[in-house]
């Protein structure tokens, strides 16, 4: 019975190191107008670095799908334009 239970931890732990394993997918920004970012949607954390101005990307967990986008000026103010992802 020992020996079951210590494999199904040791299973149980390696999915999770798996599925846990960060991984970079994409970037932000905030100050670079028409620059274009890529980020990703994540099933997990999804957690964007603390820099001035933008930075990667990190998904803890499973990255589903993409999505980009810009910043341009509209009137006056910085707004995110939503595009194509190429």
């Amino acid at each position: 019975m020992e020996r079951k239970l210590l494999i199904t931890l040791i299973a149980v732990l390696v999915v999770l190191v798996i599925i846990l394993f960060p991984r970079e997918c994409g970037t932000w920004g905030t100050l670079a107008r028409g620059a274009e970012y890529k980020e990703c949607n994540c099933i997990g954390l999804k957690l964007r670095s603390f820099t001035i101005g933008g930075g990667p990307v990190t998904c803890y967990g499973i990255p589903t799908s993409d999505y980009c986008y810009k910043l341009d000026d509209v009137d006056g103010n910085t707004q995110k334009i939503d595009i194509l992802c190429e």
